[in-house]
């Protein structure tokens, strides 16, 4: 301890010009001075310190383009926030959890909870939604190779969250910001970083508790800070920057430990299984049989496949015993464990689900209806599951006999942990083992005007995969 004093007393000693620009510019706000990142040698931006009069807790702060962030997750101890597991150790190194009310006034005198427009101008700065969750991220302590570089020192650590039930999740895995932006309804705005390279937008139901970054100055009424350093810091080299892939090619069994509980957050327009009692898709184009909507299964056993989806809890209701409502309440989502099985064909088995967009035009009646979705732009999609799904665009059995095997077209979700994923109706194609063979050749967009059914089908060879399927929307619509 003696020797950390020391070495942090010389470096303060040799940054006295910083810390009289720093307080020149904002007076007592900050107490303290600059410091090198003590974790690695190749650092050029100047750390700062401030202290918080309210409990006397310190902080290194770091400039980053003209804002000035707090470098450390807050850790003020307000009635609405909470130490990961409930253990205070936690709070020391990762910070506290806060509720959206808690962390509208957490923040010290002179600091404030950043909106998501000053949040895009902290990614703006760092190169962009693809790579900022790889420069801003620590470069130790992440799980599931999920550790960044930190190239400008905010240095962010997987504290994990607190749901609105009270448990905890994803503590070594992700770290979740508030933003001081209102979404819809009970939600706001949060950021959320992962083991992959981007960072992602999501809301948030306000009562679960999430981490909070402080950044100086008041809001100004364009969403801006109006406090902020004149001359812009440089960055560390960026050579050793992650890929700007969101997904992660591939699991293990600890990181998909929480796809069967409710852990997904983002939901889609159309449905969300984390909105309370929604357990049908709300198309919009009902046929008149009030049928839309609702979810079905489906397998492989018309082919002598074996293949069966173990739920996770018991489907049925009091008017359908195949309905989905248990299964929903019970993840936020469908999700279950995938039993594929080929039996006696010579292809990968199958399982799915899916549901019809508008159904028939009686409640009694046998054929659905197919109806236009083009202007939809595509699906978006929220899920996780340790094998990729298709996404299939279902034509009705005239048309997909035409297009010969039922080559209908599809797109594929890769497998990931909690994956926002949006597909535009060109990502749709057909496997082509049809066309081949004399069939009908059909496009996404083409496929798209005429739509009986959506369809995830999980295809894959002999195996068991678990999955979770929590939102659906229009293209662009899960946040």
């Amino acid at each position: 301890m003696f020797r950390f004093l020391f070495l942090f007393a010389l470096l303060l000693s040799a940054c006295t010009n910083y810390l009289d620009e720093f307080q020149d510019q904002y007076g007592d706000m900050v107490n303290g001075a600059a410091a090198t990142d003590l974790s690695n040698s190749s650092a050029n931006l100047p750390y700062g310190l401030f202290e918080d009069a309210r409990d006397g807790q310190s902080y290194m702060t770091v400039t980053i383009g003209d804002q000035i962030w707090l470098a450390q997750n807050l850790n003020y101890n307000d009635s609405e926030s909470y130490c990961y597991d409930d253990e205070p150790t936690e709070c020391v190194t990762y910070g506290r959890l806060y509720t959206w009310a808690a962390a509208q006034k957490a923040c010290p005198a002179g600091w404030h909870l950043p909106s998501k427009k000053e949040w895009d101008i902290l990614f703006t700065t760092v190169g962009g939604l693809s790579v900022a969750g790889a420069m801003l991220k620590s470069s130790s302590g992440w799980e599931n190779d999920g550790n960044g570089t930190d190239n400008y020192s905010f240095t962010v650590r997987p504290a994990g969250y607190r749901d609105t039930s009270g448990h905890y999740g994803d503590g070594g895995n992700g770290a979740y910001f508030w933003t001081s932006t209102e979404g819809n309804n009970d939600d706001a705005y949060r950021v959320k970083l992962k083991y992959y390279a981007d960072v992602t937008w999501g809301g948030n139901f306000r009562n679960a508790a999430l981490s909070v970054r402080c950044l100086m100055g008041e809001v100004s009424g364009n969403g801006s800070s109006s406090v902020v350093k004149s001359s812009s810091s440089s960055a560390k080299s960026s050579n050793s920057a992650k890929s700007s892939s969101s997904v992660k090619t591939s699991t293990s069994s600890s990181s998909f430990s929480a796809v069967l509980s409710n852990t997904l957050s983002s939901c889609g327009d159309l449905w969300c299984g984390k909105r309370k009692g929604e357990y049908r898709v709300n198309t919009g184009l009902d046929a008149g049989g009030d049928l839309s909507g609702w979810w079905w299964d489906y397998n492989d056993s018309q082919e002598e496949g074996y293949s069966s989806i173990s739920w996770a809890a018991k489907l049925g209701n009091d008017f359908d015993p195949k309905a989905f409502d248990h299964i929903i309440d019970k993840c936020s989502g469908i999700c279950g464990t995938a039993n594929l099985d080929r039996g006696n064909h010579d292809f990968d088995p199958y399982v799915g689900f899916g549901f019809h967009v508008a159904g028939p035009k009686t409640e009694d009646g046998m054929e659905k209806e197919l109806v236009d979705i083009s202007e939809w732009g595509g699906l978006c999609v929220v899920y996780s599951s340790d094998v990729s799904l298709w996404v299939q665009l279902g034509l009705g059995d005239y048309n997909e006999k035409a297009l010969y095997a039922y080559d209908i077209p599809y797109a594929t979700l890769p497998k990931g942990y909690d994956i926002v994923r949006n597909l535009e109706w060109s990502d749709f194609h057909q496997e082509g083992w049809g066309v081949v063979k004399g069939g009908k050749s059909i496009t996404g967009p083409q496929a798209a005007k005429s739509v009986q059914d959506i369809k995830i089908k999980i295809m894959a060879p002999d195996g068991n995969y678990k999955f979770n399927v929590a939102s659906i929307g229009r293209l662009g619509s899960c946040f």
